[in-house]
């Protein structure tokens, strides 16, 4: 044990001063005009935070609150994930400290709270729905309240993920929208068939059933791997569907993104919207994902983790990430 603690308090040293030694995941960002075009903007928006323990950051969201965004997302390290957010003036510079926000506390996420998603209630209140994991690795998609975004209540039961219909299934992320008849969640769904977008309505935000069929999956894509849904209203009515698509391994992972006039039919768009970058050097070389997307007054912000970037072990993280997903 003084042997391990030994090892661990001498890489944590090494990464103060600019040495990374184990994989890191980013939160970065990039910003467009017309939401398609993307450029990616300079230097890190998340770093993991290694005086709190922060291994990984992902699963960015982010809220206006008070002419502030304050960005929440999923921190993790090799025991369990929480909720935290940090906060920034100008949506770039978050120099907080993490605060947290979720931990898991009861059966349904006692292994993890992942994948934060935040919708204003008519009373004033935040909901946040998010996926809990249990101790048997399944994962549902699970909420909390609260009154100014900082301090949550979780709510009892699960919002999305009693239901039999679909063998096996467990729910990665969800984003959720209002739509004329109540709200629309469009969540990752992964089963033993592979991981794709599908979707389920609710006329209250908190009981919802899911809908026949799969909205976006290797069918309309030809990706085996298809999940971290972001959608968008946009000035026509319409909706953008942002999410992350790739082969069976997590390497070259990239964001592309759908268009659809009912929520229900998607038409992938032509080209792709964020591509990992091509030098060794840059934090999101090995690939991309997790995408948020925020409207600005002249275009659009896009919050998206990159994945791994420079480190010493980068030889043995290739290796064991090449191995298949599913």
């Amino acid at each position: 044990m003084r042997l391990i603690s030994f090892l661990k308090n001498g890489a944590l040293n090494i990464e103060k001063i600019g040495i990374n030694i184990f994989p890191r995941d980013r939160i970065l960002s990039a910003i467009s005009y017309d939401g398609i075009l993307f450029k990616k903007e300079k230097g890190i928006r998340v770093n993991p935070d290694r005086s709190s323990s922060e291994e990984m950051v992902y699963y960015p969201f982010a809220l206006k609150i008070e002419e502030k965004i304050r960005l929440y997302y999923h921190s993790s390290n090799n025991k369990s994930g929480t909720i935290v957010s940090r906060v920034s003036d100008d949506g770039l510079n978050f120099f907080s400290k993490p605060t947290i926000h979720l931990l898991p506390s009861n059966l349904l996420d006692e292994k993890g709270c992942f994948a934060p998603w935040i919708i204003q209630l008519e009373e004033g209140l935040f909901r946040m729905y998010y996926s809990g994991k249990d101790k048997k690795g399944k994962r549902r998609i699970l909420s909390a309240v609260s009154k100014n975004g900082i301090a949550w209540e979780k709510e009892n039961g699960i919002r999305i993920g009693t239901q039999d219909e679909i063998k096996n299934l467990s729910i990665l992320d969800v984003a959720v929208i209002r739509v004329k008849d109540g709200y629309r969640a469009y969540f990752s769904g992964l089963t033993s068939k592979g991981c794709f977008i599908l979707s389920a309505i609710s006329s209250c935000g908190f009981v919802f059933e899911i809908e026949k069929g799969i909205r976006i999956g290797k069918e309309n894509t030809g990706m085996a791997v298809v999940n971290n849904p972001s959608p968008i209203f946009l000035e026509d009515g319409r909706i953008r569907l942002y999410f992350r698509a790739g082969s069976k391994s997590a390497i070259g992972n990239m964001i592309y993104s759908a268009i659809s006039s009912d929520g229900l039919k998607w038409e992938i768009e032509d080209g792709i919207r964020i591509t990992p970058s091509k030098s060794w050097r840059a934090f999101d070389c090995h690939g991309v994902g997790f995408p948020n997307v925020i409207r600005l007054n002249h275009g659009y912000r896009i919050y998206y983790t990159g994945y791994w970037g420079p480190h010493l072990l980068k030889p043995l993280t290739v290796m064991r990430w090449k191995k298949p997903l599913l």
